[in-house]
């Protein structure tokens, strides 16, 4: 039997912004009375973009199937613009847990902030390489001379954008990259042909118009750690069961996930709490089941090409220590 919780469910994603100050709700008795042994906890879980399915449906399917539940966890949900802005209300304790990218782990810990993965969702990402047909990017190699729009500098999508040269064994002044802010200033640009591509994931492939699929990180072979959960490390050291017993609701709700038996039911998670449109919901769902998997352990391949990556996107002068930027500690079976 599913155990619903009720209190973090009621107000669907895109609206819980606007409570990022409210405290979380008290965990009902029978929760506790039911686990005994655990200790009932509230966490506020904030999320790098609201419609990120591959970094956001594993907290919101251990809401709904009440897999935090069984760990006596009550979470609640927050949006947020960007990983930076969730990064920042986590270290200033605003959130507990910041659902985001590992790239986000990099670039705190290459501002000196003391962050670290504490889970990974999934190595690999679901962006894709898209090509605008209106410029007549139809082909990778197109690119040549040509240019990538990103979200803005130093982000994710500008560490894929830079990488992208390199991969196609272009000079690395072959394409430009151009920071226009939000997806739909980005996707105008795609449609009007002002730029050649952008990076984005493989789940707005029917929203992003006038364009086509060139690449994937796979196959150009650009190393990333992807979704990731992530804390600072004065709360794992206060907290560190805590941690272990979300990591386990985690690696269930994946699990539940990967049962092609919950493919409508997560779908419509998907339609309901992240207000995603159905096409959307569906191709989020197929590229974060072949990605999801593992033992909760991060790529430290990609996060050391993330981290070397620094000091060309202009975030620091020198790469972090790769060791700061993950823990294994609250792994389950650790």
């Amino acid at each position: 039997m599913k155990h619903k919780d009720v209190a973090a469910l009621a107000i669907p994603i895109f609206l819980v912004t606007a409570l990022a100050g409210c405290s979380s709700p008290a965990p009902s008795p029978s929760a506790a009375e039911t686990e005994g042994s655990v200790e009932p906890v509230t966490l506020e879980i904030g999320f790098d973009n609201p419609l990120a399915y591959t970094n956001n449906m594993p907290v919101l399917i251990a809401i709904e199937e009440g897999f935090f539940e069984e760990q006596g966890i009550t979470a609640t949900t927050v949006g947020f613009s960007g990983g930076s802005d969730a990064t920042r209300a986590l270290v200033a304790g605003s959130i507990d847990v910041q659902a985001g990218v590992g790239f986000d782990s990099v670039v705190g810990n290459a501002n000196s902030l003391d962050v670290k993965i504490f889970y990974s969702i999934a190595q690999e990402t679901d962006f894709v390489l898209y090509g605008s047909t209106q410029a007549g990017i139809t082909d990778s190699d197109d690119l040549e001379g040509s240019s990538l729009a990103v979200s803005s500098f130093g982000s994710f999508s500008d560490y894929l954008a830079r990488s992208t040269a390199g991969a196609l064994d272009f000079a690395d002044d072959a394409i430009e990259v151009q920071a226009l802010g939000t997806n739909p200033a980005l996707f105008a640009a795609i449609e009007s042909g002002t730029v050649g591509g952008t990076w984005n994931p493989a789940s707005l492939a029917s929203t992003i118009k006038g364009s086509s699929i060139l690449a994937s990180t796979t196959s150009l072979e650009i190393p990333t750690q992807y979704s990731s959960l992530i804390a600072t490390n004065a709360w794992l050291e206060e907290n560190g069961d805590v941690a272990s017993r979300v990591n386990k609701a985690i690696a269930a709700a994946i699990a539940w996930h990967q049962d092609p038996e919950n493919r409508d039911a997560a779908i419509e998670i998907a339609v309901s709490q992240m207000q995603l449109p159905a096409p959307a919901a569906e191709a989020g769902y197929d590229g974060a089941t072949e990605i999801y998997g593992g033992d909760g352990e991060p790529s430290v391949e990609g996060l050391s090409a993330m981290a070397d990556a620094v000091p060309e996107l202009g975030l620091g002068s020198t790469s972090p220590d790769v060791d700061e930027l993950y823990t294994l500690d609250y792994l389950p079976g650790e």
